[in-house]
């Protein structure tokens, strides 16, 4: 039976949202509140449709605004036909192919697909040659040496030799096996087993695992190691398991196992488990204990946090967890695993370390500095040749400067140290940036209160102007601008410069400065390239005291007492000799100047030569039998920084000791631990400083420099104005200098 046609009206009423009023039309607050009913999804109710309506029209219920389009425009009463949309549905629930979500999946999945197969094939064909592997020297390596030619340093890839499988045992295999790659032997270079399982770890909240292969992990090390200081991306990683597959492809698992072990960094520059054995336990590699082999592999490529040598407890909890993993283990290879009594005997022992008095961390910052400031690692691998780098470092000098400052300071403590050694050329010689290395600090380029070696630019400024070291001085407190200096000991009333200079007045000091201006003393801070402190005008008279410099600027200005008055600029390569047999460094334009002259040398070696032999002096403890040495102490405000700089016929050695922090040390004088650690270092050296006394004077003095300072510097004006002394207009009757009278 043919079902019934429904009326204009109800399918006007069925198509309406809201509720209906007697009219045929819902109320305006109904029509309101129907905006924010509406949903789209919703099919109309059923208890709008008609009785009798085809079940094969498909309503959807429109927009609430839809309906008063409609009618808005017409009165209550309006009769205007609505139209009914039909869509006829042959099959109950059925809809276009492009209606379906799935579609669309799959469309956007295979896109992602095609992206990711071209972007792999791109990327394998412009991976390197797996066979660069054979050389272990490749493009970007710079090879640091000493004068004598003894090497010092690698940066980039690690040269050879290719450990060979005898030259590594068994346990070494073993313990790099169950610690780092468990699978080793079973995967293709990509081990998906282990990403899955790392990857579940980590969702789950234990401890972080990590997914990378033996195999990947030397591909990251040899070829791509840009990123070894960063985060990685995922297409870094995608890259490193591509040529993981295409070096497996090339080599057998026993040799990419040896070149692992080849090129695996430890602490210190340390590179490979040959060189680690004889770092860390001073023995052949092939005659370590399972405990030594154990931590060995334990404190690869954690290069500071497991270092035995700064960190033994920490190094031996690693080890026992190397230790658990390789009992653990399944047979790797047809080695069976430690049997219960050896793990036993292995977790009770406790390594012997190996402790050799040259520390390379305390050197490697100087390599960090070649390397940047010449920018070597740049040229190496634009150029794709190895550079080698012939360097003014001497082997032996610098292990004595090592020494001592390990001696004096430790390691690891909150005092750190350097140590500046030049010869009368400008060429370092020794060079101890920092009594530990934490991968990127070195004090040696921080500035810091050079405190009294400061006279000994004030002295130089009288004896420019005429002044002799006999010439005497009232050592009697005073106001200077605002500012009263005082000493530890008593005044002691009317002085000669040589005795206040060896017993360091500060008192005599800055009299000496007032007297001789301000101007004088700034021209030759300037000559000898150590800039002037700016300080503010307030303060102005109490800047000879307060002036800043770096260990190797104060290295640098000391050099023309040691090198007959001549400033040269300090260098630490010789030259720089790529592939090719070219040098590519370029040449030093800077000739040597002369600004002290010899009269004015005399005299300050005269004064400074009594700093460490005068009796009761501040740097008695650096005098070292048989030896020339003159120089001068200098301890800052509340002990925060302690120096000494010494020097004699042909070299220039300084040292500072303070805190990283700038925090207050335990009562350190520049004549206690620094001098201290100047003698040592000059008695262990053997290049022969000292051996011979400086010349005696047998030039004139000079033309006097003029009173105004040098341009450049806006500070440099403001120290030769002529309101510089803020204090009386002239000393008090009997409270003098004689300088330059």
């Amino acid at each position: 039976m043919a079902s019934r046609r429904p009326s204009r009206a109800g399918r006007r009423a069925s198509l309406r949202p809201g509720r209906a009023s007697r009219n045929g039309r819902g109320s305006l607050l109904d029509d309101f509140l129907d905006v924010f009913r509406w949903n789209p999804a919703k099919p109309a109710s059923r208890t709008h449709v008609p009785r009798g309506e085809p079940t094969t029209v498909r309503r959807t219920r429109p927009p609430p605004w839809d309906d008063w389009l409609r009618r808005w425009p017409f009165s209550q009463g309006s009769s205007t036909p609505q139209r009914l949309t039909e869509r006829p549905s042959p099959v109950k629930g059925a809809r276009a192919w492009w209606e379906s979500p799935w579609i669309w999946v799959g469309i956007g999945l295979g896109g992602l697909c095609l992206i990711a197969a071209l972007t792999m094939g791109q990327m394998w064909s412009s991976l390197p040659n797996p066979n660069d592997l054979y050389a272990l020297r490749g493009d970007g390596t710079v090879v640091l040496l000493y004068d004598d030619q003894s090497p010092m340093e690698v940066a980039g890839k690690r040269p050879g030799p290719f450990l060979q499988p005898q030259d590594v045992p068994d346990v070494v295999r073993q313990a790099f096996v169950a610690t780092e790659d468990r699978r080793f032997y079973e995967h293709k270079g990509v081990d998906f087993i282990g990403i899955a399982r790392a990857v579940l770890a980590d969702l789950g909240g234990g401890r972080l695992e990590g997914g990378s292969t033996i195999t990947q992990q030397l591909v990251h090390m040899y070829w791509f190691p840009e990123s070894e200081h960063g985060r990685r991306s995922i297409l870094d990683k995608l890259r490193e398991g591509l040529m993981a597959v295409k070096v497996e492809k090339e080599f057998t698992k026993l040799e990419v196992l040896q070149a692992y072990m080849t090129v695996i960094p430890y602490a210190d520059g340390v590179y490979g488990v040959k060189d680690a054995a004889q770092y860390y336990f001073g023995k052949d590699v092939r005659n370590v204990t399972l405990a030594e082999a154990a931590m060995i592999v334990g404190a690869a490529n954690a290069t500071g946090a497991y270092n035995p040598h700064f960190h033994y407890d920490i190094s031996l909890q690693r080890m026992q967890d190397v230790l658990r993993k390789m009992h653990n283990a399944p047979v790797i290879n047809g080695v069976s695993p430690p049997s219960d009594e050896q793990l036993d005997a292995a977790m009770a022992e406790r390594p012997l370390i190996y402790e050799k008095p040259a520390a390379p961390a305390l050197w490697r910052w100087t390599v960090q500095r070649v390397l940047a400031k010449l920018n070597l690692k740049a040229q190496a691998s634009e150029r794709q040749t190895e550079l080698v780098v012939h360097t003014t470092l001497d082997n032996q000098a610098q292990q004595a400067a090592e020494a001592a400052v390990l001696r004096a300071i430790g390691r690891n403590q909150p005092i750190q140290a350097v140590l500046v050694a030049l010869d009368g050329t400008g060429a370092v010689r020794a060079f101890v940036p920092a009594t530990t290395y934490d991968g990127g600090h070195g004090y040696a380029d921080e500035p810091h209160q050079i405190g009294s070696v400061m006279k000994m630019f004030i002295y130089t400024a009288a004896m420019e102007a005429g002044a002799e070291p006999s010439d005497e001085c009232d050592d009697v407190p005073g106001s200077f601008g605002g500012w009263s200096p005082r000493d530890d000991d008593q005044p002691k009333g009317r002085i000669s410069l040589e005795s206040a200079f060896a017993y360091s007045s500060n008192i005599v000091a800055t009299r000496l400065a007032n007297e001789v201006g301000y101007s004088r003393v700034s021209s030759v801070v300037s000559r000898l390239w150590l800039p002037p402190t700016v300080m503010p005008p307030s303060t102005i008279a109490a800047w000879p005291l307060s002036a800043s410099a770096t260990p190797l600027d104060l290295a640098r200005a000391l050099l023309p007492y040691a090198s007959g008055g001549y400033v040269r600029p300090v260098r630490f390569v010789e030259s720089v000799i790529n592939g090719n047999g070219v040098n590519v460094l370029p040449p030093v334009t800077a000739s040597p100047s002369q600004t002290l002259s010899r009269a004015e040398l005399s005299s300050m070696d005269r004064v400074a030569h009594a700093v460490v032999t005068a009796e009761g002096a501040t740097g008695r403890r650096a005098a070292v039998d048989g030896l020339w040495i003159a120089g001068k102490t200098g301890t800052t405000s509340e002990f925060r920084n302690a120096w000494f700089a010494g020097y004699g016929n042909g070299f220039v050695v300084v040292v500072w000791v303070g805190r990283p922090d700038q925090r207050p040390m335990d009562r350190v004088y520049g004549g206690t631990l620094p001098a201290s650690i100047f003698r040592d270092f000059m008695t262990a050296q053997h290049l022969g400083w000292g051996k011979t006394p400086p010349a005696e004077a047998d030039a004139p003095i000079p033309t006097a420099v003029p009173d105004e300072a040098p341009d450049g510097d806006p500070q440099d004006a403001l120290l030769a104005s002529p309101g510089l002394y803020h204090g009386p207009a002239a000393p008090e009757p009997g409270q003098g200098c004689d300088a330059g009278s």
